[in-house]
């Protein structure tokens, strides 16, 4: 948990407590939009104080580098109030025998459904009419209908948007000063990271729930600094899309690996596999949302049997179509084909291309026309000392790639890292996870295909419907 502390005053030297957070890595907090919307004037006096119940008497302060509001935040009804905000030193991990006194949060995964009841710590006020708290507090809120939320809140900002998640419990609430802070629930016996407080109307008014952040999963999410590419380069890259109202939403890559089945990220579909018929698979679309390409309907999700969502091991699954995918030309050129698969033993490519229509930035808006990006392989060592304390050392059938400012990301996930051997592109690694996007000392994560080759065949050759 950090507190947020700006001067009490244009000249005092005194600091007040102002919003909270969380620590999801050595340089990087995660909070609110809306308590840095405005501050350029003052950010640079701000300060960030973690390893504390009281928060005026912690020896862990920090000044801050940047802040990075979410570019799609909307202050009149608090979309997107989401924020990573920049230490200029690296957090030091404390710990004394018993306990850590200063560490990261675990993240939820994008497949995590909010729970049904959550817990709120903050230094916010004890009443509406208050000071913030000395010390830490906490408060278990539960999780109250949407439809019953937006009525209580139309009148102020209008229907909530689908990243919004409201909490309520008689005579407990968020209040001010707690903004920024984390909602959380404990999984597997982790403290994890569902929501971030966002606002409220009073606190703990009766009937009146407060409003969390639910899309946390972004700053661990998975082109970044790539170039625009098209269809006819990549022509087994496969848009899987969510219903979303009246229409369809990109949400994860994938590649054509035969005419019925294609292969992705367990991720993607682990929160999906009774729920899978409001999804569509394209094929052939450089642009996944225009009318160009073919849809397909999903007939079977399988998702591996050990994909465990903590860690993201196992971080790989197979889609079967309905009906067999047509191979389709235009000119020279296929438009829809299928990838190659690498033979048994085969090391992972020094480099690698990865392509997808995901987040152009950590925060930033997804791609409608296909990406790609280059990176290097990143050493194992490395990348464990990297996210160790987030996920536990890696199996072997994770590889990790980097290049300075470039990326996979978010809507990224689930599709192919691959390479040109002797003029066949070779899928060696499937888009599984990372923290933020092209983050400094932060490689991505992808699935080894090579040693899982058999589970593919076995899957694919043991389904004998046509």
């Amino acid at each position: 948990i950090v507190s947020f502390q700006r001067p009490k005053g244009s000249k005092g030297s005194e600091m007040v407590h102002f919003c909270g957070g969380s620590i999801i890595n050595e340089r990087w907090l995660l909070t609110a939009a809306h308590c840095f919307q405005g501050v350029s004037s003052s950010f640079k006096k701000m300060q960030a104080v973690v390893g504390t119940i009281k928060w005026k008497d912690s020896p862990h302060k920090y000044t801050l580098e940047k802040a990075f509001n979410h570019e799609k935040y909307d202050e009149d009804v608090y979309a997107n109030d989401i924020s990573l905000i920049k230490t200029k030193e690296p957090i030091k991990i404390v710990e004394n025998k018993i306990q850590y006194l200063v560490n990261s949060v675990c993240v939820a995964t994008p497949d995590t459904k909010p729970p049904e009841s959550a817990t709120v710590y903050g230094w916010g006020y004890l009443k509406e009419d208050g000071d913030p708290s000395p010390d830490l507090m906490k408060v278990t809120v539960n999780r109250t209908d949407t439809k019953e939320c937006n009525k209580v809140y139309q009148e102020f900002v209008g229907n909530f948007t689908e990243q919004m998640i409201c909490y309520m419990s008689p005579g407990k609430d968020a209040c001010k000063g707690d903004s920024g802070g984390p909602l959380t629930q404990s999984i597997k016996r982790r403290g994890t990271q569902v929501g971030v407080v966002s606002f409220g109307h009073g606190c703990a008014r009766p009937k009146t729930p407060g409003i969390y952040q639910e899309d946390v999963s972004a700053p661990l999410a998975r082109i970044v600094g790539g170039k625009k590419v098209t269809i006819k380069q990549f022509p087994w890259m496969v848009s899987f899309q969510k219903q979303s109202g009246a229409t369809f939403k990109h949400f994860c890559g994938g590649s054509v690996v035969n005419l019925r089945w294609i292969l992705t990220a367990g991720h993607c579909f682990n929160g999906l596999k009774h729920s899978y018929k409001k999804v569509r698979a394209k094929v052939g679309a450089t642009h996944w949302d225009t009318d160009a390409g073919t849809v397909y309907e999903l007939a079977k999700v399988v998702v591996h049997e050990n994909y465990q969502s903590f860690n993201y091991n196992n971080d790989i699954a197979l889609i079967k179509l309905k009906q067999p995918v047509q191979f389709v030309s235009e000119g020279e050129h296929r438009l829809v084909n299928t990838v190659c698969m690498p033979s048994p033993g085969s090391q992972p490519p020094t480099r690698a291309s990865v392509y997808g229509w995901g987040l152009l930035s950590t925060y930033g808006s997804t791609s409608s026309q296909l990406m790609k990006v280059i990176l290097d392989k990143y050493d194992t060592s490395d990348c464990n000392d990297a996210y160790h304390q987030f996920v536990g050392k890696f199996t072997p059938q994770i590889m990790c790639y980097a290049t300075a400012g470039k990326d996979a990301c978010q809507g990224d996930s689930g599709g192919p890292l691959s390479t040109n051997i002797d003029g066949k592109e070779i899928q060696f690694g499937i888009v599984s996870f990372g923290q933020g996007c092209s983050l400094e000392d932060r490689p991505g994560i992808y699935t080894n295909v090579v040693l899982y080759m058999d589970w593919i065949n076995k899957i694919i050759t043991s389904d004998k419907q046509v």
